[in-house]
């Protein structure tokens, strides 16, 4: 899973400390939601299981001003294109 993540949202070797922080919390929220989250309850440690913790995490868990900004993220952002390639990495 760390491997998908860091392809899904790759960090430069020269990121900020903050943009390596923000990193370190998001892998942290995405492996809670793969491992122990009751939403992956019956999938828990499948690849598809997988794919459906970075979709929560990117429609509910992502940090966002306030829920106006989280539905049009969602609706007219680039969620769509992390959602896709998660899909594509870990249909392999």
């Amino acid at each position: 899973m760390t491997n998908i993540v860091a392809q899904v949202w790759p960090v430069k070797d020269n990121a900020s400390d903050t943009t390596r922080r923000n990193a370190k919390q998001r892998l942290g929220t995405l492996k809670y939601l793969i491992r122990e989250a009751d939403t992956q309850k019956t999938i828990q440690g499948s690849r598809w299981a997988g794919y459906q913790a970075i979709t929560e995490y990117l429609d509910h868990y992502q940090p966002a001003k306030n829920d106006l900004t989280r539905a049009n993220r969602v609706v007219t952002g680039t969620t769509g294109d992390l959602k896709l390639a998660a899909f594509d990495l870990l249909k392999a």
